[in-house]
Protein backbone atom coordinates (compact mmCIF):
# COMPACT_ATOMS: atom_id res chain seq x y z
CA UNK A 1 0.00 0.00 0.00
CA UNK A 2 2.98 2.52 0.58
CA UNK A 3 4.05 1.98 -2.45
CA UNK A 4 1.24 3.14 -4.09
CA UNK A 5 0.71 5.87 -2.08
CA UNK A 6 4.49 6.61 -3.13
CA UNK A 7 3.11 6.40 -6.68
CA UNK A 8 0.19 8.39 -6.44
CA UNK A 9 2.70 11.19 -4.79
CA UNK A 10 4.87 10.99 -7.46
CA UNK A 11 2.16 12.00 -9.71
CA UNK A 12 0.73 14.21 -7.93
CA UNK A 13 4.09 16.36 -7.82
CA UNK A 14 4.59 15.86 -12.14
CA UNK A 15 1.00 17.28 -12.80
CA UNK A 16 1.56 20.05 -10.20
CA UNK A 17 4.40 20.59 -11.72
CA UNK A 18 3.54 20.77 -15.16
CA UNK A 19 0.36 22.75 -14.47
CA UNK A 20 3.24 25.41 -12.47
CA UNK A 21 4.65 25.37 -16.02
CA UNK A 22 1.89 25.90 -18.20
CA UNK A 23 0.95 28.85 -16.52
CA UNK A 24 4.44 30.11 -16.40
CA UNK A 25 4.22 29.45 -20.10
CA UNK A 26 0.94 31.44 -20.15
CA UNK A 27 1.81 34.49 -17.60
CA UNK A 28 5.34 34.52 -20.23
CA UNK A 29 2.89 34.72 -23.46
CA UNK A 30 0.34 37.41 -21.90
CA UNK A 31 3.43 39.12 -21.18
CA UNK A 32 5.06 39.44 -24.23
CA UNK A 33 1.55 40.01 -25.53
CA UNK A 34 1.00 43.28 -23.94
CA UNK A 35 4.65 44.37 -25.04
CA UNK A 36 3.68 43.60 -28.40
CA UNK A 37 0.34 45.58 -27.43
CA UNK A 38 2.28 48.88 -25.71
CA UNK A 39 4.69 48.76 -28.77
CA UNK A 40 2.62 48.77 -31.35
CA UNK A 41 0.35 51.77 -29.18
CA UNK A 42 3.86 53.33 -29.30
CA UNK A 43 4.24 52.96 -32.86
CA UNK A 44 0.63 54.47 -33.32
CA UNK A 45 1.03 57.13 -31.06
CA UNK A 46 4.51 58.15 -32.98
CA UNK A 47 3.11 58.08 -36.45
CA UNK A 48 0.00 60.03 -35.19
CA UNK A 49 2.38 62.63 -34.04
CA UNK A 50 4.42 62.94 -37.19
CA UNK A 51 0.97 62.93 -38.96
CA UNK A 52 0.38 66.21 -36.16
CA UNK A 53 3.84 67.60 -37.81
CA UNK A 54 3.11 67.09 -41.33
CA UNK A 55 -0.01 68.99 -41.21
CA UNK A 56 1.16 71.86 -39.57
CA UNK A 57 4.29 72.01 -41.46
CA UNK A 58 1.42 72.26 -44.93
CA UNK A 59 -0.80 74.66 -42.86
CA UNK A 60 2.08 76.25 -42.34
CA UNK A 61 3.24 76.32 -45.89
CA UNK A 62 -0.23 76.92 -47.29
CA UNK A 63 0.15 80.16 -44.78
CA UNK A 64 3.41 81.15 -46.35
CA UNK A 65 1.87 80.27 -50.19
CA UNK A 66 -1.24 82.64 -48.83
CA UNK A 67 0.81 85.31 -47.83
CA UNK A 68 2.88 84.99 -51.03
CA UNK A 69 -0.27 85.44 -53.45
CA UNK A 70 -1.32 88.10 -51.20
CA UNK A 71 2.25 89.90 -51.46
CA UNK A 72 1.72 89.42 -55.34
CA UNK A 73 -1.50 90.54 -55.57
CA UNK A 74 -0.94 93.95 -53.81
CA UNK A 75 2.03 94.50 -55.97
CA UNK A 76 -0.21 93.89 -58.83
CA UNK A 77 -2.69 96.05 -57.58
CA UNK A 78 0.04 98.66 -56.87
CA UNK A 79 1.32 98.47 -60.69
CA UNK A 80 -1.97 98.17 -62.02
CA UNK A 81 -2.65 101.91 -59.95
CA UNK A 82 0.61 103.23 -61.06
CA UNK A 83 -0.02 102.14 -64.66
CA UNK A 84 -3.55 103.79 -64.56
CA UNK A 85 -1.83 106.70 -63.07
CA UNK A 86 0.74 107.26 -65.87
CA UNK A 87 -1.99 106.30 -68.49
CA UNK A 88 -4.00 109.49 -67.47
CA UNK A 89 -0.72 111.64 -67.11
CA UNK A 90 -0.64 111.07 -70.71
CA UNK A 91 -4.22 111.47 -71.52
CA UNK A 92 -3.63 114.89 -69.61
CA UNK A 93 -0.39 115.45 -71.59
CA UNK A 94 -2.30 114.87 -74.85
CA UNK A 95 -5.19 116.46 -73.83
CA UNK A 96 -3.10 119.40 -73.17
CA UNK A 97 -1.40 118.93 -76.76
CA UNK A 98 -4.32 118.65 -78.57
Amino acid sequence: MEGEDNGEGKEREEEEEEEEEEEEEEEEEEEEEEEEEEEEEEEEEEEEEEEEEEEEKGGERRKEGEEEEEEEEEEEKEKGGERRKEGEEEEEKDGRRG
